[in-house]
């Protein structure tokens, strides 16, 4: 029985290995007074290291490569936009990183953001990484419930507020 339960566990760890989950976790707060949409984004390291590498064209090791914050600007700058009603984008700049062995968190945000209303996301963030990436932007507005927006390859553009 203890032989049929280690098989049953192994099995189970090797499955996870051969499919781990692709996803990205954001943090979004509007700061109405400086017009500003603040985000942290969370991923995993070797997702973030797969998906510049494949932006860059050439080998990213967070833990070696020089320009990681121009390189990371980049890639967020093609992948993640916010875009209002007349097709024009906000500016992304950028705030911060922080890494450690198990999580990347990314901060930046967009300016210019004076009104909810009539802005959608565009997020591809992990597309290339993996075809079933999730991406999750837990959305804190004042004088809303908290919600989310959950992005895949089918579910591209979500406007930032639902009528």
């Amino acid at each position: 029985m203890k032989a049929l339960l280690l098989c049953l566990c192994l099995t189970a760890a090797s499955a996870t290995a051969w499919h781990p989950v692709h996803t990205t976790q954001a943090e979004v707060d509007w700061n109405r007074p400086d017009g500003t949409l603040e985000i942290a984004l969370h991923l995993t390291p070797r997702d973030l290291e797969t998906a510049l590498t494949l932006h860059a064209g050439a080998s990213v090791r967070l833990d070696k490569t020089d320009d990681l914050d121009a390189k990371t600007m980049a890639w967020l700058t093609e992948n993640l936009e916010l875009r209002n009603a007349k097709g024009k984008k906000a500016l992304l700049t950028w705030v911060g990183m922080e890494t450690d062995l198990r999580d990347v968190w990314l901060y930046f945000q967009f300016e210019g953001v004076d009104s909810m209303r009539d802005w959608k996301m565009h997020n591809r963030l992990l597309q290339r990484v993996a075809e079933d990436y999730v991406s999750t932007m837990q959305l804190r507005l004042e004088g809303r419930a908290p919600y989310s927006l959950r992005f895949d390859r089918k579910t591209e553009s979500l406007p930032l507020l639902a009528d």
